[in-house]
């Protein structure tokens, strides 16, 4: 089932950074997939309603990152992280997706993704 977003509030790009402000609802959590026009080489992507953040930086390895939650105890998962295609690949993957997993993607949630290059 997918995930669809109830509003976004602001989405925009200048330069080599995209902010990207949006709601899911109630439907169940489903991987989603951002492109904002770049590679960026930090992705962060911020559950504002829980405050728990992860990041992902270039040369990390796919479905890595650096788990942030409420409390301030940081965790380095090597599973079900952020994952940024560097290039296009046959299967359709896009040079610059963004892939979020369903277990980052909770219903009824506020978020933020924020892509830059450095």
């Amino acid at each position: 089932m997918g995930i669809s977003t109830s509003a976004t509030v602001r989405s925009e790009t200048q330069g080599s950074r995209a902010v990207q402000f949006f709601s899911t609802d109630a439907v169940a959590a489903a991987v989603t997939t951002f492109n904002f026009g770049f590679v960026p080489d930090v992705v962060r992507f911020v559950n504002l309603t829980d405050r728990i953040q992860d990041e992902w930086f270039a040369g990390m390895p796919a479905a890595y990152a650096l788990h942030t939650v409420a409390a301030g105890a940081v965790t380095y998962v090597t599973t079900g992280g952020i994952t940024v295609a560097t290039a296009a690949t046959a299967a359709g993957v896009n040079e610059g997706d963004i892939t979020i997993p369903a277990a980052l993607m909770v219903a009824s949630k506020d978020f933020a993704i924020i892509a830059e290059t450095v």
